[in-house]
This record gives structure tokens, C-alpha cells and sequence, in this order.
């Protein structure tokens, strides 16, 4: 028997916003799995970060560090 596993309060870090990160987590808010306060990017690039939090209200960081003591998951 396969057991369903409740994501809500899973926190998820993506190594990278750049467009794979970006699609995965348009896809992720847009099916509600998660919610976008659950959700942390890290990118070098400021101007992507900024982007990134604009469009999509994820939290963003510089800091690769973070992104792995905050979260769950960790997608690279």
C-alpha cells in the first residue's frame, strides 16, 4: 500500500534560481503543493533574486548555507 505524504509545511530550497528553478517553482505554487512562505532561492546574481521574490513572493537569499539549514528538501 502506498502512503500519500503531506508537503504542506515541507520547506524547499532551490541552489540556483535560474530557469529551471524558476519553472519548478511557477509549477509548485501554481498546484498549491506548497506555500510560496515555504519556498527559499538562493542566486549570486542580485538582480535575479530580486526578480525571482517579485514574481513569485519566495524568499530569496545569497547564501548557499542558508538554503541547506532551512530546508527540507534541497534542489540543486
Amino acid at each position: 500500500m502506498m502512503r500519500s505524504f503531506n508537503f504542506k509545511n515541507t520547506k524547499v530550497g532551490f541552489i540556483g534560481s535560474g530557469n529551471m528553478a524558476e519553472a519548478l517553482i511557477k509549477g509548485v505554487i501554481n498546484s498549491g503543493l506548497l506555500k510560496k512562505s515555504n519556498l527559499l532561492a538562493s542566486d549570486i546574481i542580485q538582480r535575479r533574486r530580486v526578480y525571482i521574490k517579485g514574481k513569485y513572493g519566495v524568499r530569496v537569499t545569497a547564501d548557499n548555507k542558508k538554503i541547506v539549514r532551512e530546508s527540507d528538501i534541497i534542489i540543486l
